[in-house]
């Protein structure tokens, strides 16, 4: 006797489960209400079948049994969007980016996507209601365990001056606020203004301390803070001081000075004519000279490990006979730039500024990084900075 084949559904499996292995009837209806609630008291059957809006929820049958062909075609329509519209690809790595599709499915074809009018007016308010509400849940926090609040200061790429604040406790970091500081010169009292507006909205009884840049500027309003709310304590940013030490590095040690500044005129000359560009390119297979850091210091050194790796690449480009052939070879810029690849003084004390300051670096990428590295990781780091610097200077001091 054959069996007869039926779709299995999740409602099915609920009802296969009703019995456990002692033979007491399981409480059903608790259980499926539980999954469509979201309920504290959640039943057995949640643990096995989650919300299909969740993330891990349990695929449709549909989905289950689309073709390679459907598949394929679905991803293509959604990436012909995302071309279209010019979307970066690493919106794909998005936290929202699966919760949208697992919504959709959810409710099934014939879904009409959000119209322009809806989603500049109606769906805003109500995705800034919810981020509201997102920052409300996180106070509770705030009032039990304590908070850091962090500024950030950038420049977009309106050429705004923005400043962004950020409150962190053990729960997580919570994007609180953003100002437009474009219109008025970042005075220790426009500042001062500005923080203190932003302590009495997160309540200072929360805050443990504050973690801004230790900029001239900055230290003033610190200074200014303290004084008004005494219970504050102010931490300076380690990445800013990092990048602060790349700064003197650049600004009081003439050697590395003068490599820094041959290296910029060496790319500057590379990259401001097309066709030592192309042949640069043609000679390191592809690799670039410049590359992008985290700080403008940072990228600095960054550059001089790129001229590092493409050395032999840019000293075979110069005695080649392309090079040779072309008039700009015959200037005084094109001579210089000969010259200075070829020279092995220009290589070694590039070198040497290499092995000074990457270890620097390596810590900078670790204090700069959105992952929370253990301040055992931040002192071996500066630890071995030390003895690198040691180690290449051979323990001489600059007079």
């Amino acid at each position: 006797m054959t069996k007869k084949k039926r779709a299995y559904s999740s409602r099915e499996g609920a009802e296969e489960l009703d019995d456990d292995e002692s033979g007491e009837p399981l409480e059903r209806d608790k259980g499926v209400e539980s999954i469509g609630t979201q309920s504290k008291n959640k039943g057995i059957l949640g643990q096995y079948f989650p919300p299909r809006t969740s993330s891990g929820s349990q695929p449709s049958i549909r989905s289950v049994m689309a073709g390679k062909k459907a598949i394929e075609k679905a991803e293509l329509e959604f990436m012909k969007w995302m071309y279209d519209s010019c979307i970066p690809l690493n919106a794909l790595n998005s936290q929202y980016f699966q919760p949208m599709f697992d919504a959709i499915s959810a409710i099934g074809p014939g879904f009409r996507g959000p119209t322009y009018h809806n989603a500049r007016g109606k769906l805003l308010d109500l995705t800034i209601a919810n981020i509201n509400d997102h920052i409300e849940s996180f106070k509770i926090y705030w009032t039990q365990t304590g908070c850091t609040l962090m500024a950030d200061g950038w420049t977009d790429t309106c050429n705004r001056t923005l400043i962004n604040f950020l409150v962190y406790c053990p729960r997580g970091l919570v994007f609180f606020k953003s100002v437009d500081a474009s219109k008025e010169s970042k005075t220790a009292k426009m500042l001062f203004s500005v923080f203190k507006e932003v302590i009495i909205s997160v309540e200072v009884d929360n805050l443990n301390q504050i973690v801004i840049d230790n900029a001239a500027n900055y230290v003033a309003v610190v200074r200014l803070l303290m004084q008004e709310f005494p219970q504050l304590y102010w931490r300076p940013c380690s990445a800013h001081c990092v990048d602060l030490m790349l700064e003197d590095f650049t600004k009081y040690i003439v050697e590395v000075q003068k490599v820094v500044n041959d290296a910029s005129g060496l790319t500057k000359f590379v990259y401001n004519h097309i066709f030592v560009l192309t042949l640069m390119r043609k000679f390191s297979k592809g690799r670039e000279l410049l590359r992008l850091g985290v700080t403008r210091f940072a990228i600095n050194f960054l550059t001089l490990q790129g001229l590092q790796i493409n050395k032999f690449a840019l000293q075979a480009m110069v005695t080649s006979e392309e090079w040779t052939k072309n008039k700009i070879s015959k200037t005084n810029s094109g001579k210089s730039f000969y010259y200075l690849v070829l020279n092995s003084d220009f290589w070694l004390s590039c070198a040497k500024v290499i092995n000074i300051i990457e270890p620097l670096v390596k810590v900078l990428r670790m204090v700069d990084s959105d992952e929370r590295p253990s301040m055992g990781y931040i002192f071996e780091g500066m630890k071995r900075v030390r003895e690198t610097i040691r180690a290449v200077t051979k323990g001489k001091k600059e007079e």
